[in-house]
Parts: structure tokens; C-alpha cells; sequence
């Protein structure tokens, strides 16, 4: 049985973080005219200006996004890398992101939907991969919905762009039984319960990194964890093992309202760190990545229940059809097995 431990859940609201600057700037577009908020946005299209166009778009996510307030810090981030990539693209081209007029009449050269394909074919010839250029577009998308709001713009001409994977993928093996159970017995404390939190509850590293003491429960009898900052900025709650909680309620701080503080205080580059220096102290088989943890998480649930309802539950997807890559690994399995079956 878990070990007993009380922690506090924090309240919802705004996400963890938001400066009063980044408040203050969205209360700068919010507590204007429409008509002052497309004449702000204008002017600052037609000099490119990034400061002034990110602010919009910050304000728009954050009062109007799918996720409003909770809108992961990654993800802002993405959509600003996605936002200069455009405009700088633009400037290059003598293109506008609005349908204008100049001081004689004629119209200018704007982004339009044969400028956008052209946009991807750029990223396309940069090698990036359909992920990351599916990820500018979802940036841009909310690029384009920021300047509707200012009044700036009716249609989005990315609406609908999207760039699929056609390469064969090759599959993420899971970390093996044998070489978990070695890193488990070399980690420290700090490394043991990050390397349970992948291999067990089957977090990502950016969601391990986001992890708040006030999101365990380990009192339960049935310890639980609430991811805030999963993928595509869901939040969704799953199962720890008792091995798992027992690793946190071993680095826990103590007596105290630690609800508000990061389970791990350091950068999620500097834990992948932790990870790999755990791995070489064991002297693995070979070096593994920490997503193979989560895979492993997937490949015993799977095995052990054959439901991949239950998988697709604990990994938090958002549809069986991501869950369905591990039947595929199973399959390798059922091959080899009847390939050595005895004659």
C-alpha cells in the first residue's frame, strides 16, 4: 500500500505563470474600441511589426482559445514561432496577411490560399517534417484568428492546410524489462521517481516537468496524478502504480503547503539530462530515450489486459486510432513467437 500522504489540489483558473505584463497586455486590447483594435492591428501589419502582432495573438488565445487561460507556456511559445516564421516569410515577398488598399487605390499583394500552399512548399523544401509544418499551420491558424477578432481579416487562407506523412514510421521500441529494472536499481531517489513517473503512469517528459505536488494524490488508496499540460493542452488525470507513488512520497518536502510547487525544480532538458545519466550509471544495453518509458507503460497495460480502451485511457489519447500503433508492436511479437515456435 502507498505510503499516507496529504496534498492539495490547487484550484482552477488561469495557467501557472501568467506575468501581470502579459495580463496587462491583454487587458490593452480588451479594453479598447473595435475600431481602435483594428486600426492598432493594421498599422502593425503593414510595418510587421512581431511585438505588437504576438500581443494580439497572445490576447485572443488567452481570452478566447480552446483552452483560454490554461494555454500551456510550449504552446505560446509554438504559436509565436509559427506567427515570425509567416510575417518574415511575407516581408521577404512584399506580402500582406490583410487585403489592402495604398494611398492610390490599388489593392496590394496579400497572403491568399495560393500564397499559403506556396508557404508549406518553403517548409517542405526546408525538409522540416509534416509534424512540424502541421504545427506552424496550427500557430498560424491562431495567427489568423487573433486578426479576425481585431476585425482585420474575414477568411484565413490556411483554413484546412494540412501535410501528411507519408515515410513508413519506424516504431519506438519500449524500454525493456531487464533494463528497467537495472536503472531502477542504480537510480537515486529523485531519479527513481521520474523514471517511474514514464514508465508506470506513462507521462511525457514535458508533462513530468509541469507536474505540481498540489496534482498528486498519494493519500489514496488508489494514488492518482492530474496531468495539466498534456498534449494539444489537455488536462486529464491517471493512475499511478504503488511503486510510483511510493518514489514521490520518498521526495516529498514535508510538512508544509507545497501544493503550488514543481515536484521537480529543474528545466525539462536539464531532467532528460537526469534520465540519460541515469541510464549511462547502469550501463545499459544500449541508450534509451525517455519516451521509451511511456511506450513500455503502453506494452504492459496492453499485454496484461488486452483492451486498448484501458491503453488509450492511461495514455490520455484522443482517440484509439494513436493507440492502435501498439497492436502493430504486437503483432512483430506474435510473428516472431509462431516464426520459433518448436517443430
Amino acid at each position: 500500500m502507498a505510503a499516507q500522504l496529504t496534498t492539495r489540489k490547487p484550484q482552477g483558473g488561469l495557467a501557472r505563470g501568467i506575468s501581470a505584463e502579459v495580463l496587462q497586455s491583454v487587458d490593452s486590447w480588451l479594453d479598447i474600441s473595435r475600431t481602435e483594435r483594428r486600426r492598432r492591428a493594421v498599422e502593425a501589419l503593414n510595418l510587421y511589426d512581431h511585438e505588437t502582432i504576438w500581443d494580439l495573438v497572445q490576447a485572443h488565445v488567452l481570452l478566447h482559445g480552446r483552452s483560454k487561460g490554461r494555454t500551456s507556456p510550449n504552446t505560446l511559445k509554438s504559436y509565436r514561432v509559427a506567427m515570425e516564421r509567416l510575417i518574415g516569410w511575407a516581408a521577404n515577398r512584399g506580402l500582406k496577411l490583410h487585403h489592402t488598399r495604398g494611398p492610390e487605390g490599388h489593392a496590394s499583394e496579400f497572403v491568399g490560399p495560393d500564397e499559403a500552399r506556396r508557404f508549406v512548399l518553403d517548409l517542405q523544401a526546408k525538409n522540416y517534417s509534416p509534424g512540424t509544418i502541421n504545427q506552424r499551420l496550427v500557430g498560424i491558424r491562431a495567427l489568423y484568428r487573433a486578426l479576425r477578432w481585431a476585425g482585420v481579416v474575414d477568411e484565413d487562407p490556411f483554413d484546412g492546410l494540412s501535410v501528411r506523412d507519408t515515410a513508413p514510421q519506424d516504431r519506438i521500441e519500449p524500454i525493456p524489462e531487464r533494463d528497467l529494472e537495472k536503472l531502477l536499481r542504480k537510480a537515486d531517489a529523485e531519479e527513481r521517481a521520474l523514471i517511474l513517473l514514464g514508465s508506470d503512469a506513462g507521462l511525457r517528459i514535458s508533462e513530468v516537468h509541469g507536474l505540481r505536488w498540489g496534482d498528486l494524490t498519494l493519500e489514496d488508496p488508489r494514488p492518482r496524478v492530474l496531468v495539466r499540460n498534456g498534449k494539444g493542452d489537455k488536462t486529464a488525470e491517471t493512475y499511478l502504480s504503488e511503486r510510483a507513488a511510493d518514489a514521490l512520497v520518498a521526495i516529498h518536502p514535508g510538512l508544509g503547503d507545497h501544493a503550488q510547487e514543481p515536484v521537480f525544480e529543474y528545466s525539462q532538458v536539464w531532467l532528460n539530462t537526469m534520465f540519460r545519466r541515469a541510464c549511462t550509471r547502469a550501463r545499459l544495453s544500449k541508450p534509451y530515450h525517455f519516451h521509451q518509458l511511456r511506450h513500455r507503460a503502453a506494452m504492459v497495460l496492453l499485454k496484461a489486459t488486452g483492451n486498448l480502451t484501458i491503453v488509450q485511457r492511461h495514455l490520455r489519447h484522443s482517440s484509439l486510432r494513436a493507440t492502435e500503433y501498439y497492436v502493430g508492436v504486437l503483432d512483430e511479437d506474435l510473428q516472431d513467437a509462431v516464426y520459433k515456435m518448436p517443430s
